[in-house]
């Protein structure tokens, strides 16, 4: 149980008490003052145990203590009521306490003016007590408290300012507070921001100054704040430059493999990279897998920047375009000549899928041959492959060689000799003076009288076919 004793209150009130008895003599005269009429800073109303309704919050609190014995319970008509209990009412933060009216179950008062302000009872009686002084005057009718009236007035704050001083490489978002603030309660929330290239890394720390601190929120923020106990001064330190790691190395193009031209790959792009086609205005994240689907054309890849990195230089890749596979092509002549009377065998170069483009012309065919031909025509085929082409010229028929009748011999007497020849439409030439026949000899058209010896020799012409034989 709290206890103090007021010996002047004491005295005031015995001399209260003298005051209305020899106001009540005869000839007496007794002078009257008006009540104090300040509105209470707020008014405590007993609802439950330890429990009440403030009429303004935020102004006073009341707290309960027990004897040993003691305990406290609540009535609805006898509010807070019991043995050995004691409720005491304290300012809150910024306000002071003058007095404190306790009412009881009949509005029955006891005023305390002087802290600490507390209404007790004792184990063995119930009735409030105010400085040990029942409320009811010891009549023992007094059951509880049912409100208490706060008397006081507000404190005015103390102000201080606060000037914030930003480390290099730092700038203050424009929406929140001054970096130079005077107050008396906590100052409004100063937010950095680490410059472009910047962060504040993990273990960074300013010391608090007189109660306001710095807290690290991210690598790209911190914030100044607090309740300032007296003038500050706070420098923040800067953040940290970032490094720029070295270009990757071990990213690679896969060029495009159909005439498509859109599947061309990177490989080696990890989750830490992103890459861009030449002339792209975005970057895009790598994902870890090959990079699929690309259409030609240079590409870069780098490590993308990190909360305590920058991008780092580019790799530069190219994927190129497909390029059809070529095949040689070889013409070869056979019996013949090409038109420039050569037999080396020609060749061009063709890309698969294609047509030969110079397929000769003009060849000519070689002494008895005639009506040459491709084995398949160039013009026509769709070169896959390494392919070669033959012309080749077929051998003409050959004339039947010319027989005679009489054959060759010795005879005497004159001689018709006729000479014949079993390929229809075949001419013959002769000669007599034993020289070799051609078409520009006699030509054969009857019977040849020989009267002397005679050597005579045929050939048989005919178009289209070989000369025959002698």
């Amino acid at each position: 149980m709290k206890q103090k004793r007021k010996l002047g209150r004491k005295l005031l009130s015995f001399l209260l008490t003298l005051a209305l008895v020899l106001g009540l003599m005869p000839g007496m005269g007794l002078t009257a003052y008006a009540e104090d009429t300040e509105p209470p800073l707020t008014t405590i109303t007993a609802i439950a145990k330890e429990q009440a309704n403030y009429s303004t919050a935020n102004v006073a609190t009341v707290s309960f203590s027990y004897t040993a014995g003691g305990s406290s319970a609540y009535l609805a008509n006898w509010g807070w009521w019991g043995y050995g209990w004691s409720a005491t009412v304290n300012a809150a933060k910024g306000y002071t306490i003058t007095k404190c009216v306790f009412y009881d179950d009949a509005d029955r008062t006891a005023t305390d003016s002087s802290s600490p302000f507390v209404v007790e009872t004792t184990e063995a009686d119930k009735t409030p007590q105010v400085n040990g002084t029942p409320i009811d005057g010891g009549k023992m009718q007094s059951k509880g408290i049912k409100k208490i009236e706060v008397y006081g007035y507000a404190t005015p704050a103390a102000t201080y300012s606060v000037n914030v001083t930003a480390g290099d490489n730092m700038t203050k978002t424009t929406d929140s507070g001054a970096e130079s603030q005077t107050v008396s309660v906590a100052i409004t929330d100063v937010v950095y921001t680490a410059d472009s290239g910047y962060y504040f890394p993990t273990d960074y720390s300013v010391a608090s100054v007189n109660g306001i601190g710095v807290t690290r929120n991210s690598y790209t923020q911190i914030t100044v704040s607090g309740t300032p106990t007296a003038d500050t001064e706070i420098t923040l330190i800067a953040p940290t430059e970032k490094t720029t790691p070295s270009a990757p190395t071990l990213a690679a193009a896969v060029n495009c493999t159909t005439a498509d031209n859109n599947d061309g790959k990177l490989t080696g792009v990890t989750t830490a990279m992103e890459y861009q086609k030449s002339g792209a205005a975005e970057w895009t994240a790598g994902t870890g897998s090959d990079i699929t689907g690309l259409v030609p054309g240079t590409y870069y890849v780098r490590y993308k920047e990190t909360d305590t990195t920058n991008v780092s230089g580019n790799q530069e890749l190219t994927i190129a375009g497909y390029t059809a596979p070529s095949f040689t092509v070889t013409y070869k002549v056979v019996h013949g000549t090409w038109s420039d009377n050569s037999t080396t065998d020609k060749t061009e170069t063709v890309q698969s899928g294609s047509k030969p483009a110079s397929v000769p012309t003009g060849m000519k065919a070689a002494e008895g041959y005639t009506g040459g031909s491709w084995d398949k025509n160039p013009a026509d085929t769709t070169i896959t492959e390494a392919t070669t082409f033959t012309y080749t010229f077929t051998e003409k028929q050959k004339v039947a060689t010319p027989t005679f009748s009489p054959e060759a011999g010795t005879y005497t007497g004159e001689q018709s000799v006729i000479i014949s020849c079993t390929t229809d439409g075949a001419e013959i030439y002769y000669t007599t003076d034993g020289s070799d026949p051609s078409s520009s000899s006699t030509k054969y058209s009857s019977a040849i009288a020989v009267g002397e010896t005679t050597t005579i020799k045929a050939i048989a012409v005919k178009d289209g076919m070989t000369d025959s034989s002698v």
